[in-house]
């Protein structure tokens, strides 16, 4: 479907401005202008234009997803907004939802800074916001958007001032100061430090270690086939599908990391070796002043009891100190090892919008799915049946 439309609005304060509205399935178009508002824009790594053009070339169809962006634009011709969405049925119901799916850790749009906060003081002009790009994308029934930040760096989001529930999964975050050797000593007393450099030393017998960053093709999908091989088996051992195994998956991470090399995206593709093999491997974003700690791996057989992945991440993070980063983005997930290093927490919200009746009757379904989630994951006597049931499931299905 190729849709486009264009319309003028004005706010129900009759002081406010015009700001007119576009909305495209034409992601190409909006190439020049969405990669220079993303250099100025609130938003995150995953609303960058190369990270969603190559997702939708690859997973959105998979997923029956249509992409449309949505983009507000003052008289003046100052950039308002960019929203990135995807319509598709859900439990029959025309359903928008933001793109990105499960490989963007956040979800959302892009915003100027100035209209970010006004939406998220005045209730009217969010109103108004909601209404004019459901509208220019033809109406729907629910609005389904998950993974969305709580907080823009001190402007709360604007969804807020909807309807929304707790994601199942929070996210954290490290800042990265003053310098490497006086963070990893606040952050390791002198005993984990200890046992750091013993467990290196034990990697170093067995063949001599080094940290690469994949400046080559070659290189990319050298990590790339390791990290998707060991993630599968990490992932196989508590019961859980292979996350790159969805049609269109694989090729999205890999054609990201290619177009990296060459400017278009940030994916920053880096492994630890010992000898000629990957002791571990990680798939990166470095956008702005933060490094998205994405996907990471490491050889569960050969070298687990020496801890090559938290190697690999130690130099991530001097590599991060070295090019002036400031903040360390572990993203989504509550898993122990970052109550250690992170000092910053997000709060991640989900919002079931319905427009129509029927799209009351999914956001119902919606709402009580993800409740169950969030009780299973903070329960530890059912999340250990959980674990266990997926095992069970998952060893039958691959006989």
């Amino acid at each position: 479907m190729n849709h486009a439309a264009v319309r003028d609005y004005m706010e129900n304060n009759m002081s406010a401005p015009v700001i007119r509205i576009s909305a495209t399935s034409d992601i190409a178009s909006l190439q020049a202008v969405w990669r220079l508002f993303e250099t100025t824009a609130v938003g995150h790594v995953f609303q960058t234009y190369d990270f969603t053009s190559a997702w939708c070339a690859h997973a959105a169809l998979a997923e029956g997803v249509e992409p449309i962006v949505v983009t507000g634009t003052a008289e003046d011709g100052k950039l308002l907004y960019l929203l990135p969405l995807g319509i598709r049925c859900k439990l029959g119901a025309r359903t928008v939802e933001w793109l990105g799916g499960d490989q963007a850790d956040y979800l959302g749009g892009l915003f100027d800074s100035e209209y970010l906060a006004r939406l998220s003081a005045d209730r009217a002009a969010f109103d108004a916001f909601v209404d004019g790009f459901v509208e220019a994308i033809g109406g729907a029934d629910l609005l389904h958007f998950t993974k969305m930040p709580a907080d823009y760096r001190g402007t709360p989001n604007p969804f807020l001032q909807a309807k929304t529930y707790p994601n199942a999964n929070g996210a954290h975050a490290t800042r990265l100061e003053p310098d490497w050797d006086t963070y990893y000593k606040s952050k390791r007393k002198s005993g984990w430090r200890r046992t750091d450099r013993s467990k290196e030393r034990q990697l170093a017998e067995l063949g001599d270690l080094s940290f690469v960053i994949a400046d080559d093709a070659a290189k990319v999908d050298e990590v790339l086939d390791t990290l998707f091989e060991q993630k599968r088996e990490g992932l196989a051992r508590i019961g859980v599908d292979d996350m790159f195994a969805p049609t269109g998956v694989r090729d999205f991470y890999r054609q990201f990391a290619h177009d990296s090399l060459e400017g278009m995206g940030c994916a920053q593709i880096s492994a630890y070796y010992c000898g000629d093999r990957i002791a571990a491997a990680n798939y990166g974003l470095v956008f702005g002043d933060t490094y998205y700690y994405v996907l990471h791996s490491y050889d569960l057989d050969t070298f687990a009891d020496k801890s090559p992945g938290r190697q690999l991440m130690y130099r991530l993070m001097q590599w991060s100190f070295d090019n002036n980063l400031t903040l360390f983005d572990f993203t989504i997930g509550d898993e122990a090892y970052k109550d250690k290093w992170c000092e910053v927490s997000l709060d991640l919200v989900d919002a079931a919008m319905p427009l129509t009746s029927t799209g009351n009757v999914a956001s119902g379904a919606f709402r009580l799915w993800e409740r169950a989630k969030r009780q299973i994951k903070n329960d530890e006597t059912l999340w250990s049946a959980a674990v266990g049931v997926r095992k069970a499931l998952l060893s039958l299905k691959r006989g």
